[in-house]
């Protein structure tokens, strides 16, 4: 079940960043000015992050207003805005067969 969970998760972000990526335009710029606008002028602080297959590092930032930002940075260090909304909600999921 934690297996299903898991690539029913990953399937969605890999689709956001395929059809974001698709986009002719991406906001990119120094990760530490990216961070910076999303932490001052958003409120939006870190909650998840992984390592894309391709290197990239993909993180989440949500506010306590419920806004939301996926950004991805690449090794080179160039960071862009793949996604960004509101009415952020976090699931409780239950994953069967794993002890944590």
């Amino acid at each position: 079940m934690k297996k299903i969970a898991f690539l029913i998760g990953a399937l969605l972000v890999y689709n956001l960043i395929i059809t974001s990526a698709n986009a002719q335009s991406m906001p990119c710029g120094e990760r530490t000015k990216v961070i910076e606008a999303l932490v001052q002028d958003h409120s939006e602080n870190p909650i998840n992050m992984g390592l894309t297959n391709g290197g990239q590092v993909l993180e989440i930032y949500v506010s306590a207003d419920r806004t939301f930002s996926v950004i991805v940075t690449s090794p080179a260090g160039v960071t862009c805005l793949i996604a960004s909304g509101g009415r952020w909600a976090y699931l409780k999921i239950v994953l069967l067969g794993l002890d944590s």
